[in-house]
């Protein structure tokens, strides 16, 4: 499919490149301009995107936590977890 600037409707070609809204990459636009122009239309779904891919990346995290790791909370080392077979 075509993509086009949210704000102006211009379709990408190779002389248009057209950047993603880094916050939520649910729309692009053409230039700076265009993106504060739509800003506040936008302002909304992007906020509710960028948080569902904030969720998303925090509760990834926990699944690939490295040794020496340390709880943000108390600041204490976080121990490994020790498997079932350990001894």
């Amino acid at each position: 499919g075509d993509e086009t600037c949210a704000n102006c409707g211009t379709t990408a070609s190779d002389t248009v490149k057209l950047k993603n809204c880094t916050a939520c990459l649910l729309v692009k636009y053409c230039g700076v301009d265009c993106q504060k122009n739509h800003r506040k239309q936008h302002k909304k779904a992007c906020k509710e995107r960028a948080a569902e891919l904030m969720d998303e990346r925090l509760y990834s995290q926990g699944h690939e936590r490295q040794e020496g790791d340390f709880c943000p909370i108390c600041t204490l080392p976080v121990p490994s977890p020790i498997s079932k077979n350990a001894r």
